[in-house]
């Protein structure tokens, strides 16, 4: 199981997201982002969002 904390991704929420690959945290997170944090996704570039990318890819963590 992988998990990434939205706290770790700058924000100041609780919210945790769980998943088997790393694409499906990825795919939870930006669903998250969306529905809880509009603000930080408004106006994002693609450059931005390459970045916010790699950011999951290095915080995401393995869990037993």
């Amino acid at each position: 199981m992988k998990i990434l904390e939205c706290r770790k991704m700058g924000a100041d929420c609780d919210y945790v997201v769980k998943g088997k690959t790393l694409a499906e945290v990825r795919k939870k997170m930006w669903a998250h982002a969306r529905s809880a944090h509009p603000q930080i996704l408004k106006g994002m570039t693609t450059k931005k969002r390459a970045q916010m990318e790699k950011m999951m890819s290095k915080l995401v963590r393995e869990v037993k």
